[in-house]
């Protein structure tokens, strides 16, 4: 996940790094003037270049993570954010990615939480027919205020098969050492999980990735990091290996 530690390198200077330490794939994170430059503005050969240089790399383009959210109380800002995400996943297609990563997010002070998540499951509702055609999947994650069971409750509501969830590794949502009632409310909804620091003691990692090779989970799991003061490179190598490590760990 390009958001954090991959901030500020360029496309072809992150492919190189992430082909050198095994990483299979990228999620962009976009319209955050990121340095790789991946945007949706991107006119079409452009696109096609990027879509090339992560082929030629061996590296899929796993999912397009947007930033937008759709728990605003304003109308027209709410539309704003339909219509981005509209164009994101134009671009998501085009690139050949399967997703296009969206918020709740929030339950603003004053609004009943019931009605925000309707108008969140309406969105996406919306979002999640208009992508269909285009065979890109729309993905809540599981973020901000909108915890899992929030989250699965507005995807319930949304109602949709071109919907789906990101699971966030977020503490919040451990229960007795175990994200376990996650996976069993959420089922086959959940299409992508970010994991953050794999040193964090708040969140078991380990357990985790053994539910998931029990589970037989065949997705992508992003590494989203926030900046640190060390070398970008060194970090992404360190963290490849401790991930495949827990993997293989699981497996036993």
């Amino acid at each position: 996940m390009t958001w954090g530690l991959a901030h500020d390198l360029a496309l072809d200077d992150m492919l190189a790094i992430l082909q050198r330490h095994g990483y299979e794939g990228v999620e962009f994170r976009v319209d955050q003037q990121q340095a790789h430059g991946v945007e949706p503005e991107l006119e079409p050969e452009q696109q096609a270049e990027v879509a090339a240089k992560c082929a030629d790399a061996g590296i899929e383009i796993v999912s397009i993570a947007s930033g937008n959210r759709f728990h605003e109380q304003d109308p027209d800002r709410v539309q704003e954010n339909i219509s981005r995400v509209m164009r994101i996943v134009e671009f998501a297609a085009a690139l050949g990615a399967p997703r296009v990563r969206v918020f709740g997010n929030n339950f603003p002070d004053g609004v009943d939480r019931n009605a925000v998540i309707r108008q969140v499951a309406r969105c996406l509702h919306e979002l999640a027919a208009f992508a269909e055609p285009y065979d890109v999947s729309v993905d809540l994650e599981m973020h901000g205020e909108f915890l899992s069971k929030e989250a699965a409750r507005t995807a319930d509501l949304a109602d949709h098969d071109n919907l789906g969830l990101i699971f966030n590794s977020d503490p919040r949502d451990v229960e007795n050492g175990s994200v376990a009632h996650v996976f069993d409310a959420s089922g086959d909804r959940i299409h992508h999980i970010h994991m953050h620091h794999l040193t964090e003691v708040d969140f078991p990692y380990r357990a985790m990735l053994r539910l998931l090779v029990a589970r037989g989970y065949d997705g992508y799991l992003s590494a989203e990091m926030g900046k640190t003061d060390g070398d970008p490179e060194l970090i992404l190598a360190y963290y490849a290996r401790l991930f495949r490590a827990y993997v293989d760990l699981a497996q036993v």
